[in-house]
């Protein structure tokens, strides 16, 4: 218990540990903190009248928001509690920048009153929009249009949006969002669900200090589609990018500005992870090699294509052109030849992380990633793999035999630079490299691989070394397998 000797501000320092600005729960599943009857901002205040003046004496405890989480249907007395919430928090909170996060499932009236009584709690939280800092609103079309035009008109501090839409999106109108000059500070924004991104030209410092982007759009609205030349802008107005996310719904018509025939790729220096999405028949090959991102660590190309016959030369001109030292690299659904992927992976000497698409692992492919002991390790094929995810294995491209092969060698592989352990529970030799494979991964793959792998109905072992089977019993490597996505 507190008691009163105790000086002020380390009872503070004590309150804040329970009365904290985090948004949320779990910060990577983005679970937010809703204010509840419990909230301890509630609680605490209630306990005594110096407690109370304590608390509201702090400012900061008061500046971040979390309403919505509701179940169920949405009534007039909800809405109306939440903006009762919204004022006290933001009025206790002085005139310190606010940090909100509003989730609202869907169209979950109980009636027109209470979709009335939402917008109208929608409008309290715009006119806040000069103070917020982050917004992280997940909500219908009706409450989002109001919301996208106040900060897009007015949110000069702000540094963090998230915006996704909910509910009935096929019959959501399109949604502008314009973000002014006055958003300069504007770090993080993430557009999800059918929420519509556009660019104003006439004055682009506001896109300078971006350093993470994220638009996925609904697939399903035609006048939605994102195309490439939406990427490239994205990309070519903001310089500071680190992070891209990107879905391309349409690829034709690439047309980037002021091209040229002879004309230099885009330069993006500061790019360290490019993810391109496809849906469709879209393409994100003709943008890939229109850029150069020589600090690139992570690429991740996921496509929508059944047949793995053409020979998609679009990632080995890129990785050619551009030279980054990746340390992960994702191929799904790509159109790319086992023979193509094996010519990019000889450029990629530094992979720790790589994810193939099953119709591309082949015998050949699994032989190319085999640990030859004749060769050094500049010679090898990714000398760094620690984890390989394959999607769609099947006996039809690949022998499990071949497979067995190629992950033993790369587990059991000799340590040049570690030297090796005494003999001991793993055999003769057991190498304790730190580069050597880690964890293999098979999922959609088909019968006999789940068969064979999971049950261990053939030997794992091919040398005098540890066999694969003790490695996963000893937590040396960690293999999964199964047959769904």
């Amino acid at each position: 218990m507190i008691r009163g000797r105790f000086p002020a501000e380390i009872v503070v320092e004590i309150f804040g540990y329970h009365l904290s600005q985090d948004l949320y729960i779990d910060e990577e599943k983005k679970k937010p903190k809703f204010i509840t009857k419990t909230t301890p901002h509630l609680t605490l205040t209630q306990v005594c009248h110096k407690w109370r003046a304590l608390i509201l004496s702090v400012e900061r405890f008061w500046t971040s928001i979390c309403l919505g989480g509701i179940r169920g249907r949405y009534s007039v007395s909800l809405f109306y509690k939440h903006r009762k919430l919204l004022e006290l928090w933001a009025k206790r909170a002085r005139n310190r920048p606010l940090s909100l996060v509003i989730e609202y499932g869907g169209d979950f009236w109980e009636n027109d009153t209470s979709q009335e009584a939402a917008i109208t709690l929608m409008e309290t939280i715009c006119s806040y929009s000069s103070r917020m800092v982050h917004l992280d609103a997940r909500c219908p079309g009706s409450l989002m249009i109001p919301l996208v035009q106040a900060i897009s008109n007015e949110s000069p501090k702000m540094q963090d949006i998230s915006l996704e839409l909910t509910g009935h999106r096929s019959n959501v109108d399109e949604i502008p969002i314009l973000f002014l000059p006055g958003s300069t500070k504007l770090k993080n924004l993430r557009v999800e669900g059918g929420v519509k991104l556009r660019w104003r030209t006439t004055d682009m410092r506001m896109c300078k200090n971006i350093e993470k982007m994220v638009y996925h759009q609904n697939v399903h609205r035609l006048d939605l589609k994102a195309t490439l030349n939406d990427a490239y802008s994205a990309l070519s107005l903001c310089p500071s990018l680190k992070t891209f996310a990107f879905t391309v719904c349409n690829s034709q018509g690439f047309m980037p500005p002021s091209i040229e025939p002879h004309r230099e790729n885009l330069l993006l220096p500061s790019l360290l992870c490019l993810w391109l999405n496809t849906v469709y028949d879209a393409d994100a090959g003709p943008l890939l090699v229109s850029l150069k991102a020589e600090n690139l660590k992570q690429l991740v190309v996921n496509g929508s294509l059944v047949d793995a016959t053409d020979d998609w030369n679009y990632l080995y001109h890129f990785l050619e052109n551009s030279k980054p030292r990746l340390r992960a690299l994702s191929i799904i659904g790509i159109e790319i030849t086992s023979s193509n992927l094996v010519k990019c992976l000889r450029l990629c000497h530094g992979i720790e992380d790589l994810e193939i698409d099953g119709r591309v692992l082949n015998n050949f492919v699994a032989s190319s990633l085999c640990w030859r002991q004749s060769e050094d390790d500049e010679e090898q094929l990714l000398p760094a793999l620690r984890c390989l995810f394959v999607v769609g294995a099947s006996t039809k491209y690949v022998t499990v035999n071949e497979l067995v092969k190629m992950v033993h060698s790369r587990c059991a592989r000799p340590n040049r630079s570690y030297g090796k352990s005494e003999e001991g529970d793993l055999g003769p030799a057991f190498p304790v490299n730190p580069s050597s494979l880690r964890a293999v991964t098979f999922v959609a793959a088909d019968a006999s691989i789940v068969d064979y792998i999971s049950q261990q109905k053939i030997a794992w072992g091919f040398s005098e070394n540890a066999s694969i089977s003790r490695l996963v019993e000893t937590g040396a490597l960690n293999v999964l397998v199964d047959d769904y996505l």
